[in-house]
Formats: structure tokens, C-alpha cells, sequence
């Protein structure tokens, strides 16, 4: 299954239901952080007179994902990674679901932004998400990111990322009003050469179940930006209601 959308976002988008899978597998299994936790304390007050310095962080928010899910999206990847088209993948460890980006957010707001999600998370019952099938941004045909969509519990996602981007309004960088787009990024087109063969190469190559599991959390994470890539870091997990 190979889905169309325009988007400029890869994390923020206009959705659109995809059709489900029949497949009667339900793979799930405990998740295990793929991410190091973060250790910091609350900034230490400024002698009086002086400016405050504050290094801001690259935030966002996101789902992790279990270990049979990981498995499921990694076995997808290595499955189109062999074909002749200029995409980079990810990296397994660094797959994740964003629920909500910030930016460049002072340390010194931290704790703030952790006491909003706090309350963002209050009233929100664990579910069920299911991925499969392909998707691109912007188009199908001059594709830049390939995705693998959400099929099956988008509305509640969406219904939380919604929340979350409400409580965090005036953190970082400005919210945009596009609705939530559902989905794990798998790997960014490299240029523009070649980009139009890819959809047609991986037609019919990502299975259509790639995998299920239950959300019943949701954390903040640190974003570095390094030249071998970002290097993402658990700063705080918040388990939903049970």
C-alpha cells in the first residue's frame, strides 16, 4: 500500500484515513527504550545583576516505540534498503512516532514544559496504534520523506498530539494549525536525481500490517544535532491512565 500526501512537514500534516489491514497478526510486545535517559538538575539561581544564561535545547515529543514494532519497521527498511534508489534510512534505533516538535526551548523552562505535560496526559486511556503500507511528502512523485502512515488508531493520536500542542503553546516554535499527521519517518530522499523512479520501486515492498502496539505512553526528548546524525535522548516519560 503506498500512500499520497502533501505535506512540507515531515511531523505535521493534513491527515487522511488509510484503509485498514485484514492481516490477523497482532504483534506487540513490552517496549524498551531505545534512547539513553537524560540526567539534569534545575538551573541554579543567577547572582543578582547578572543576565541569566540559558543554552536552549531542541525539544520534541513523541511515542517510543516497543521492541516488536521497532522489529517490524526495522524488517521493512532492510527489506527496500537493497533496491537502487537514492533514499537515506534510518536508523533503527532512532525510529520514533512525533507527537509534537518544539524546537529550541531555554533550560531553564524545562521543568515548566514537564509540568504542562504532566497535565496534558490527565484523562488520556492507553490504545492501540497499527502502522503499514508506504507514504511520501510531499507527493508520490517528487517524493522528499518516506513514511510508514498510521492505520489504525490515528484518532486517538491525534486527539493527544492536539492536547499536547495546546498545553505547550508559547514553548519553542509556534504550533502549526495543520492537523496531525500520523506516521514514522523511514528514510529522506538524497536530491532530486532519481526521485521520481522510487514510489514506483517500492510499490508493493513495505507489507501492509507492519505491526501493532499499545500506547500507554508518551516523553519528552532532547534532539542533538550531530554530523553522523541526531542523537535523540529520553529527558521524561509520561505513562497515561489505566
Amino acid at each position: 500500500m503506498v500512500s499520497d500526501r502533501g505535506e512540507s512537514n515531515p511531523d505535521r500534516g493534513n491527515r487522511r484515513a488509510f484503509p485498514s489491514s485484514s492481516h490477523p497478526s497482532n504483534i506487540q510486545g513490552e517496549r524498551v527504550p531505545h534512547f539513553p535517559k537524560a540526567t539534569y538538575s534545575e538551573p541554579s539561581a543567577q547572582p543578582q545583576g547578572t543576565p541569566p544564561v540559558e543554552n536552549p535545547w531542541r525539544l520534541f515529543v513523541s511515542v517510543l516505540l516497543d521492541r516488536s514494532l521497532q522489529d517490524g519497521l526495522t524488517s521493512a527498511i532492510n527489506q527496500v534498503s537493497p533496491l537502487d534508489v537514492p533514499v537515506k534510512w534510518l536508523e533503527p534505533g532512532n525510529l520514533h512516532l512525533t507527537l509534537c516538535f518544539l524546537g529550541d526551548v531555554p533550560k531553564g523552562r524545562l521543568a515548566l514544559v514537564i509540568e504542562k505535560l504532566r497535565q496534558a496526559r490527565q484523562g488520556v486511556k492507553p490504545f492501540e496504534m497499527q502502522l503499514g503500507g508506504l507514504g511520501a511528502f510531499p507527493n508520490l512523485k517528487k517524493p522528499k520523506v518516506l513514511f510508514a502512515p498510521v492505520t489504525q488508531g490515528w484518532e486517538p493520536l491525534r486527539d493527544l498530539a492536539t492536547g499536547i500542542s495546546k498545553s505547550l503553546q508559547g514553548f519553542g516554535q509556534k504550533q502549526e494549525d495543520r492537523e496531525f499527521n500520523a506516521h514514522v519517518t523511514l528514510g529522506r530522499v538524497k536530491g532530486f536525481k532519481g526521485a521520481k523512479t522510487i514510489m514506483p520501486k517500492l510499490e508493493g515492498k513495505v507489507p501492509s500490517l507492519i505491526g501493532k502496539m499499545q500506547v500507554k505512553s508518551f516523553a519528552l526528548m532532547q534532539s542533538e544535532l550531530k554530523p553522523t546524525g541526531p542523537v535523540y535522548t529520553v529527558l521524561q516519560e509520561f505513562n497515561l491512565a489505566p
